[in-house]
């Protein structure tokens, strides 16, 4: 009995390992076309390969200058050691190497667009020698390219982010235990509260065995234009069309680990 369970979690192992290098086949052969843009110096080849809101943030002379500072004109292959996707991004982290010998981390973020095509939505270089925490030579949201060091995410990336932190809430809800909604905010917040404090906070919600993950039919409506404050904090208010009651949302993102997390969550039902 303990062999089958040790092989069926192998194959589930062997399964998971294949979607994840199938789903993210279409980053890599973007990832090693765009490097051979790089490579032979086709820079607006390179440029078009960026997503609308990469290149929104990010001029073509900006991003060849940090091409030609990253050292990644002398690439000869790339190794990478984690992909992921979720829904409509993904991400590629491992290291370029140059023909010289050298090595350079580097992380690419993908968007999806349309059905299959993915483009690349940002692109860090990590520094070396002293550093802070944070990474230098960053494209689509790096302070030394843009007055902020984020960019507001498009209308679409929006709603998906929207839609997954609800979700994400009304398992919590439904469950009546905030645990798998505490697992996903920042760290930050983490930091300032508990999952007990999530569940007396929301416990009116629970009281009154609240469904809203009906609400994954329902497209989020935003009442607002996103703003970054000062502090990098990503402000989203807006409602969805629910009736006869109205659900509103104004939910605080930070940019974290590469990815935009909760900071604070306030949901009303009007």
């Amino acid at each position: 009995m303990w062999k089958k369970i040790f092989f069926t979690i192998i194959v589930l192992i062997v399964g998971l390992v294949s979607l994840v290098m199938y789903e993210t086949s279409g980053m890599t052969d973007v990832s090693t076309e765009f490097f051979i843009h790089v490579k032979t110096k086709h820079y607006d080849d390179a440029y078009n390969m960026l997503s609308k809101e990469f290149q929104n943030s990010t001029t073509q002379k900006k991003f060849k200058d940090f091409i030609l500072q990253s050292g990644l004109t002398n690439f000869k292959s790339v190794d990478w050691d984690e992909r992921s996707f979720e829904n409509d991004m993904g991400k590629l982290e491992g290291v370029v190497t140059t023909k010289d010998g050298g090595t350079i981390p580097i992380l690419l973020n993908f968007i999806r667009v349309g059905e299959d095509e993915w483009k690349i939505y940002s692109i860090y270089k990590k520094s070396a020698g002293l550093t802070n925490i944070k990474p230098t030579g960053i494209l689509n949201d790096s302070s030394s390219l843009n007055d902020k060091s984020t960019t507001i995410p498009s209308n679409n990336q929006l709603s998906i982010l929207v839609q997954e932190n609800m979700s994400l809430f009304a398992k919590g809800i439904n469950s009546k235990d905030m645990k798998i909604f505490y697992d996903n905010i920042s760290i930050v917040w983490q930091k300032d509260t508990n999952v007990n404090s999530l569940n007396r906070a929301f416990k009116l919600f629970m009281d009154q065995n609240a469904d809203f993950s009906i609400l994954k039919n329902y497209t989020p409506i935003f009442d607002k234009e996103p703003t970054i404050s000062n502090e990098n904090i990503l402000l989203v208010e807006g409602h969805y069309a629910t009736s006869p009651s109205v659900v509103k949302f104004k939910n605080s993102f930070i940019f974290e680990n590469q990815t935009w997390k909760l900071i604070a969550y306030r949901l009303t039902v009007e």
